[in-house]
């Protein structure tokens, strides 16, 4: 990549959480989520501990 900075929309993090790789090199880079997104990957109702942690763990990256 070329040093560009990313804002990350849900799907990216949604397809990097199923493993999809090709969405790997835009974590590669400076990337930022926003409030919105946070919102949308970590207020599913009736995640389990593990996977809210693994999403949370996701966005701070």
């Amino acid at each position: 990549m070329n040093g560009n900075n990313y804002l990350l929309d849900t799907n990216i993090l949604v397809y990097a959480l199923k493993g999809i790789s090709s969405v790997v090199p835009y974590f590669e880079e400076n990337c930022f989520v926003s409030v919105v997104t946070e919102i949308e990957i970590i207020g599913v109702e009736g995640l389990s501990r593990k996977e809210l942690s693994v999403r949370q763990s996701a966005i701070d990256y």
